[in-house]
Order: C-alpha cells, then structure tokens, then sequence
C-alpha cells in the first residue's frame, strides 16, 4: 500500500448545498495512523479488476492515490460537511466559531503500462478518458499545474517496444478556495466512500496513437473494506 499522499489546506469558508450522500465519520486517529504512515485500511481483493490486456498493451493498476485535506467550517461543521453532495471519510472538529474538517479522498492512480508491440507506440492523453469517483474526464499528470487542468496540451505517453512504463495519472476537477487571511490553494474535491468502486463507473479510454486514435476500452474495479475501519467509524 502506498503512503498516503499528505495534502493539507486550511479554508475559511465550507459551505454545502443539501444533498444525500454516503459520509463516513471517522475519529482523529484515521489520519494519525496515515502521518506516522501507518495503514488505516485494506482495499478488498475478492472482486478487484486491476488488469487488462489485448494484443498491443497490458495495463495493470498499481496503485491508488489518496490525499487528506483540512478546510474550515461556518456554523456547525459536522452539519455542513454531512449535508454535502459528495461521498467522503471525514473527521470533523468542533470548536466554537465552526472548527473544521479533515477528508480523505481518492485523487488518481497509478498504471504500469506494457507495449507488447515491436513498434513505438504513443497514447494521447488529451483524448483518454480515467474514471475515479464522481470523475470523468482527461487525465492529467504531476507535471501539470492544477491551474492549467482544463486547457494545458498534456504531452502523450511513448511506449517502447516491449517495454514498460510505470505513470501517475490524477483526476482533472481540482479546485482553488481563497481562504484569505487564512489560506488559499487547491485541493481535490471529498468523493470517495466505502464498499463502492473507488474508480467510479469503473470505465477507462485510452487513446492510442499520435494522429488517429484508437480507443480501447478498459474497466477496472477497487473498494475499501468497510471492515478494516470498522474500529475508527464514529456515530454520525
């Protein structure tokens, strides 16, 4: 399992529009285990689909980004956060003037990806398509700036002949908050729940090709066990 990727972001403001959705409450001990890097809990291996494979490529998922944020809260924060339209594992601290909360949240993968070919191959990413949680779009890289995420020309993937190439992949919705006094920054939205495909609908597109491209679809699925944080969920 990969250590959690520790992002923390302090907002002034936090306020949800009323929606049903699947929200966790975790005690602070979840996101203590994850700073001492310690493993909180255990992706389910009964049902996963990390492979697949024709006869240009394999694809294997190698691992799952996550990232914990901190934003704060008007009013009572454990009543805004769980009036949210996102799914989320969160902990919520209350202090006088509203305190804040800390979420956990899927923000990409990571794909180990073989050329099967004796020839170079190219996959646009402009044109692929991830799927993780609410998500759907383009995927975007580490080396491109979250302000950029919606018009920046991502270089394309070369695969070598019978090589392969191990790449971080992330999720293209971050959002900037203007926390004024108190912070500001980009942080990926709370989406992620248990017992669902951590994926999303679980449908992936890549484009292969440098001119025309050809689409292959792909399907993957992972969940957290519900179970292996049985000892850390809180009454809501």
């Amino acid at each position: 399992m990969r250590k959690i990727l520790a992002l923390s972001v302090l907002i002034s403001t936090f306020v949800f529009s009323v929606v049903h959705a699947e929200m966790t409450p975790v005690n602070a001990k979840f996101l203590k285990d994850y700073k001492k890097g310690i493993s909180s809990f255990s992706l389910r291996t009964d049902n996963e689909q990390r492979n697949y494979e024709d006869s240009q490529i394999k694809v294997h998922v190698n691992n799952t980004l996550f990232a914990w944020y901190e934003q704060g809260a008007l009013g009572n924060t454990r009543k805004a956060f769980v009036q949210s339209h996102s799914d989320s594992i969160y902990h919520a601290v209350q202090a006088a003037l509203g305190g804040y909360v800390q979420y956990f949240t899927a923000i990409g993968l990571t794909l180990d990806i073989t050329n099967k070919t004796n020839e170079v191959l190219y996959i646009d990413l402009n044109k692929s398509i991830i799927s993780i949680g609410g998500y759907q779009g383009r995927p975007i890289t580490d080396s491109t700036k979250l302000n950029d995420s919606q018009s920046a020309n991502i270089p394309p993937l070369i695969l070598l002949p019978q090589k392969t190439i191990t790449k971080e992949l992330f999720r293209g919705d971050a959002r900037y908050y203007d926390g004024g006094t108190y912070a500001s920054g980009w942080i990926f939205p709370s989406d992620l729940s248990l017992g669902k495909n951590i994926f999303g609908d679980g449908s992936f597109l890549l484009a292969l090709g440098d001119e025309k491209a050809k689409f292959i679809p792909m399907s993957f699925y992972r969940e957290i066990d519900r179970n292996s944080i049985a000892h850390y969920i809180t009454q809501k």
